[in-house]
């Protein structure tokens, strides 16, 4: 399984992608789909949902990532603006390189762009660029470094946000589709748009497309922060810039954590607070959806390294395949799982003990 997951992340990572330009690793998705028979559908803004469900089981889950990172979108033959976020400074007093391609997600040439400028909407800098040849529309990414380059335990990519969600999402579907043992209930939403504020997500979050009861968990690699640095281990997420999220996905995902650890002796996780950023879960839980977030720890943030420069984001090897080994015990564990019924248990208990200690309180 392992084996696989990482190379699917490298097939990924070598796939170009921006906000609204994500065609090729829609491509991608939908094939591996294909070749495993796991049902998908696409709504119109495609969105891809893919659904596997088999025998019983007490807590659907929809796991959520999406397929764009931040990027530049060419206006014309002399303009390009930036799609997503990434600080101005990294583009002042300096020409970047760029990899430019058509709409399609077909190679069209090498730029530089220079010259940014606030355009006064937010997460748009406006640049002049410049190319080898001529192209009026399409997108570019960075030229930092190959898609994916592994060496000493650390994965280099360009956009590692969230193709780690993608690759993983994967790696869930294409175990669960081999092994008919498992019982389960698993959506897994392939979004696009994230970076200029969670559209994709928010429109199916709006469109009631998952079932309300559904688990809705987010699979991010998020900025690094004090207590969830690279080689840290899962990071169950228990909110991010704009909320805090559920205590029944919380919970079971502490418990699947827990489990883990008991069969597991090189697995770790801890619970944390990731504000670098807001994740697809803060659009589902304005709509009322139990939410919860996995994250793996992601260093250069959006490319943005910590001396002002353009360079790879990289997450640690270890990190990314125990959240693979995490996931598959998350759909095991949520089988028999009411959250419901936990907090229940919990406040039943609280009570209890309460009363017992009344006589002392006087």
């Amino acid at each position: 399984m392992e084996d696989i997951s990482l190379k699917m992340l490298a097939e990924l990572g070598a796939i170009p992608t921006a906000p609204f330009y994500e065609h090729g690793i829609m491509r991608y998705v939908m094939e591996k789909l294909r070749l495993w028979g796991v049902p998908f559908e696409t709504d119109k803004w495609g969105n891809i949902i893919a659904h596997l469900q088999r025998g019983e089981g007490k807590q659907q889950l929809a796991f959520v990532a999406h397929m764009d990172h931040p990027a530049i979108e060419i206006i014309n033959e002399n303009t390009a603006c930036l799609l997503g976020g990434i600080k101005l400074e990294y583009f002042k007093n300096r020409k970047v390189a760029v990899l430019l391609y058509l709409i399609n997600g077909a190679y069209a040439t090498s730029g530089l762009l220079f010259n940014p400028q606030e355009s006064g909407i937010k997460n748009q800098i406006q640049f002049t660029f410049e190319s080898e040849k001529i192209i009026s529309s399409g997108f570019g990414n960075w030229l930092v470094a190959p898609g994916f380059y592994q060496r000493d335990g650390i994965i280099r990519m360009r956009a590692a946000d969230d193709l780690v969600g993608v690759a993983s999402m994967l790696n869930l579907l294409k175990s669960l589709s081999e092994n008919d043992a498992i019982n389960c209930d698993v959506f897994c939403v392939f979004t696009r748009a994230e970076e200029m504020g969670g559209i994709g997500a928010t429109l199916i979050a709006e469109s009631g497309i998952l079932p309300l009861d559904a688990m809705v968990i987010s699979i991010e690699a998020s900025k690094i922060l004090p207590g969830a640095n690279a080689g840290d281990g899962v990071i169950i997420r228990t909110g991010d810039a704009k909320s805090v999220f559920t205590n029944e996905a919380n919970a079971l995902m502490v418990k699947t954590g827990k489990a883990l650890l008991e069969t597991d002796s090189n697995f770790s996780f801890r619970r944390q607070l990731m504000y670098g950023g807001t994740c697809e879960s803060s659009a589902f839980a304005v709509f009322g959806y139990t939410v919860g977030a996995v994250a793996v720890p992601l260093g250069n943030y959006h490319n943005m390294d910590p001396h002002g420069l353009l360079a790879s984001e990289y997450i640690a090897e270890a990190d990314f395949l125990k959240a693979q080994r995490f996931l598959l015990k998350l759909v095991e564990v949520a089988r028999d799982y009411n959250g419901r019924d936990v907090l229940e248990k919990f406040k039943t208990d609280l009570i209890d003990t309460s009363r017992k200690n009344l006589n002392r309180l006087k």
